[in-house]
């Protein structure tokens, strides 16, 4: 420890430097007290001006010299200010104690670049780094503390600055490296190394950055990159580097010059941006080439992007549709609650998959499956809505000619049967007509007989409208019906196609089942699956129809067989349009196809469970509602009179000369005033008075249509009731009629009762309206 021994001395003046403490030398001699005198000038002159703060204080905490410097470092006006605090009481550090500094200075002698924290007069906080002894006296004892004191408050900031930038540099992504002027490697960051293949910088340090790039694009660097950076003092683009195994690869690169002539360089790879870029690509140029209609819109439905696909299957230019909404497409065949739903789901952030028949630009219709996405951004949130649309107008079509194929086809198995019937009905009418020419005098005879023509009426008519159903064309007639009762209405149809070996039942629910469905199409698929059922049965067997409906699910129509079953291999392929395992002679392959598409058009499912030698059983289920089953016609009463007959006129107009004369006698036997002619242009050609009250016309007449003669007369007679009656299905214009309440339809052959009923509540409805 070194310390210094002195004689005791007095205290100097205040802030008034003694030159030395050894007073032992004489000081007589001119000479030397003129060297003292400039020696002390000369401290006192480096004590007052120093940037370094100089400070002796005395054991007891008496502050007894402060220059300028340190007075400023602290924030006083004045050295007597410092003065008067005592540092016993009152200690300028904040990270030790007063008596923690006497200790350590009074045991090792001496303190040296001791950094610490000291604080101002104002209570800020500043960095010095102290330094200071201790003076003893001859006798030992301490007589005073004294030291520097240097504010390094910037010089820290800046060490601290630039140890932060060394770490940012270190813990970079993007590989950082300072150059000479020479081109060599004067620091490199670990990503820097790491990017060229080295495991370490230090194997980069001092070595020429011309080793990590190949010689075309060093003469690319010496011809087009160099001359712009000496140029401008910078350069940023895109270069070819080259790692320490020898591959290639794409890099961003920035160069910037620094002073003395060397260079910043900072690189990145990007290797996978490049591919990304590549993949982007080949996605935009696949979904320019897609055959599927690609369409991107925002959230409200403004159209951002469409591909090609969408110019050639709409008729609309990519340049007519962007920035344009999609309803420009709308065909009026979906009503608000289909849109409505299908923007519910979308804003639920879920795909919607669905079918649309849209409108081209020429007018056209056309239908399109289509898948629309959400899609989010980085927060999840969604901000753009992309569909994936395919036009399957023609699949539509070609379905709909399967259908129609596999209903000829199944009508050809129903031909027979359906003859047996109709010549056993024709058998018991011809019965009925020789007992009437024999007998007909007596009148118990007569009146059984003409009630079993009525009932063989009645059967034959029957016949012929489950025959119209299963052969019905056009527009899909969808409604809520309970599917129990299209299993009940098809059971007579069934027994037609089976053989007298096969044991036919079926078992429906006690409670309704309503479905919406087209009651045509259900019926359609029983015939299909039971024409299936008969030919895995060729030596008998059983068929039975059931309904279910399992807690809370679907509504479940299952027809089980107890035929040969069904391989798996051929399972898997049961749907597929002609696919048969039966021979040409007994169908193309169309009947179960028919069914799937049926069925899935309904929005349902079907399964099929089978194994070879235990029969099959396929299994539908169709979304199950929860009411509204429309009512179904109520039963036909005896015909009397209706009280609006008396006095009213009824044009009637039939081509069929027979129906025309039978219809003309009722009418005259309800007891309106009858007018009968064979055409629509003989009705239109009638006198305007007297007027009619009442039209009862057929649908399908020669020439003028019969809603064409509805119409025209209804322009001379306003007050005119219509009825129509045909005995063909109802087509779309006459249920769009009933609907409106502009006429009432009467499906052929209806009884006397019927046409009384419908003349009387038209007649009704009309006075009704005037009252």
């Amino acid at each position: 420890m070194r310390t210094t021994k002195r004689k005791r001395a007095e205290p100097a003046a205040p802030n008034r430097p003694p030159l030395r403490q050894d007073t032992a030398r004489p000081s007589g001699d001119a000479e030397d007290t003129a060297a003292l005198r400039d020696s002390e000038e000369r401290f006192r002159g480096i004590f007052e001006n120093s940037l370094i703060g100089v400070y002796r204080t005395a054991p007891d905490g008496r502050i007894l010299m402060a220059n300028p410097a340190l007075v400023r470092m602290l924030g006083y006006a004045s050295f007597a200010e410092l003065a008067a605090r005592n540092l016993e009481d009152q200690h300028d550090s904040i990270d030790y104690e007063r008596a923690e500094f006497k200790r350590r200075v009074e045991q090792d002698g001496t303190i040296t670049g001791l950094e610490v924290r000291w604080r101002r007069r104002d209570g800020t906080v500043f960095h010095v780094r102290e330094g200071a002894r201790v003076v003893r006296g001859e006798d030992g004892r301490t007589l005073y503390y004294e030291g520097t004191v240097e504010d390094i408050t910037e010089q820290r900031r800046s060490r601290q600055l630039v140890l932060q930038q060394a770490a940012f540099m270190t813990a970079a992504m993007d590989g950082m490296a300072i150059l000479d002027q020479d081109g060599r490697y004067l620091y490199v960051n670990d990503a820097h190394a790491r990017i060229y293949g080295y495991e370490a910088p230090a194997e980069l340090l001092g070595k020429s950055w011309e080793t990590l790039y190949n010689d075309v694009e060093l003469r690319r660097f010496n011809q087009e990159i160099m001359p712009v950076f000496w140029q401008s003092g910078q350069w940023r683009g895109e270069a070819v580097g080259r790692r320490r195994d020898g591959g290639e690869f794409p890099q961003e690169l920035s160069l910037t010059r620094i002073e003395g002539g060397g260079l910043v360089c900072v690189v990145r790879d990007i290797s996978e941006a490049k591919r990304a870029e590549e993949i982007r690509a080949r996605l935009a140029t696949a979904v320019e080439q897609a055959a599927e209609v690609i369409v991107i819109t925002d959230t409200a439905g403004t159209i951002q992007y469409v591909n090609p696909a969408f110019e050639r299957v709409t008729g609309y230019s990519a340049a007519e549709a962007v920035g344009g909404n999609s309803r420009i497409l709308k065909s009026g065949a979906h009503d608000a609650k289909f849109y409505a739903a299908m923007w519910r789901t979308l804003a639920g952030g879920e795909v919607w998959s669905g079918h649309f028949v849209n409108r081209r630009k020429d007018g056209a219709l056309y239908e399109e499956e289509a898948t629309i996405s959400p899609i989010r951004d980085a927060a999840g949130a969604i901000v753009n809505f992309v569909a994936v649309k395919r036009d399957v107008t023609g699949e539509v079509q070609l379905a709909r000619q399967l259908r129609e194929s596999q209903k000829l086809q199944a009508i050809g198995q129903l031909a027979g049967g359906v003859a047996h019937d109709f010549n056993n009905l024709l058998q018991a009418v011809v019965g009925t007509v020789e007992v009437l020419r024999s007998q007909g005098s007596d009148p118990q005879v007569l009146t059984k007989a003409v009630t079993e023509l009525e009932t063989d009426i009645r059967r034959g008519a029957a016949l012929a409208r489950q025959l119209l159903l299963f052969a019905h064309r056009g527009v899909v007639k969808t409604e809520r019906i309970d599917l129990n009762d299209v299993v009940r209405s098809a059971d007579r149809l069934l027994r037609r196609l089976l053989r007298e070996d096969i044991r036919f039942g079926i078992e429906p629910v006690p409670e309704p089942l309503p479905v919406d469905a087209d009651r045509g199409q259900l019926e359609q698929v029983l015939v299909n699956l039971a024409v299936n059922a008969v030919d895995a049965m060729p030596a008998g067997g059983a068929l039975t129809i059931r309904t279910s409906h399992p807690s809370g699910g679907d509504a479940v129509l299952e027809v089980q067989d107890t035929g040969v079953g069904i391989p798996e291999e051929v399972r898997a392929r049961i749907f597929e349009p002609f696919f048969t395992t039966k021979g040409s002679e007994k169908g193309i392959g169309l009947g179960l196809s028919v069914v799937h598409g049926i069925v899935t058009g309904h929005g349902g499912t079907i399964e099929v469970a089978s194994r070879p030698g235990e029969g099959a059983t396929f299994r539908i289920a169709l979304p199950y509602r929860d009411s509204g089953i429309g009512r179904q016609p109520a039963p036909t009463s005896p015909a009397t009179a209706p009280p609006h007959a008396g006095g009213k006129r009824v044009l009637l107009v039939e081509d069929e000369r027979g129906a025309r004369e039978g219809l003309q006698q009722v009418l005259t036997a309800l007891g309106y005033e009858a007018v009968a002619v064979a055409s629509g242009e003989q009705a239109v050609a009638l006198p305007t008075a007297p007027p009619f009250d009442a039209l009862l016309t057929d649908l399908m007449l020669p020439g003028l249509h019969g809603v064409e003669v509805a119409a025209a007369l209804r322009a001379r007679w306003p007050q005119i009731q219509v009825v129509v009656m045909s005995g063909y299905a109802e087509d779309e214009a006459i249920r769009r009629g009933v609907f409106e309440g502009k006429l009432r339809f009467l499906q052929k052959p209806f009884d006397m009762a019927t046409l009384a009923r419908e003349l009387g509540a038209a007649l009704g409805d009309a006075e009704a309206s005037e009252e």
